[in-house]
């Protein structure tokens, strides 16, 4: 994925496979996506740094959420299950 900023607005441009669900924390300090891949990835929204990487599920990952104190993200899929995570060390 890559980050643009233009006028004032943030701009992505998925550069792998489909993104189904995105979503950024209350503080706005953390970006998470997933999609078809099976992958969640937590992003700096303000860098476009990538922090984690991991293959979180089997099938198409569908939505996403984060905690209001940005410690657990929420994540579901088409696998049929949902998993919660140590936003931290995503385990």
């Amino acid at each position: 994925m890559e980050f643009k900023y233009s006028q004032g607005n943030l701009h992505f441009n998925w550069t792998s496979r489909s993104v189904n669900s995105i979503q950024f924390s209350d503080d706005h300090q953390i970006l998470a996506s997933g999609g078809e891949d099976g992958q969640i990835k937590i992003w700096n929204p303000h860098t476009g740094e990538l922090i984690h990487n991991v293959m979180g599920h089997s099938q198409t990952i569908f939505s996403l959420a984060i905690s209001p104190d940005n410690s657990i993200i929420a994540s579901a899929s088409q696998d049929s299950y949902v998993k919660l995570w140590n936003l931290k060390t995503m385990q």
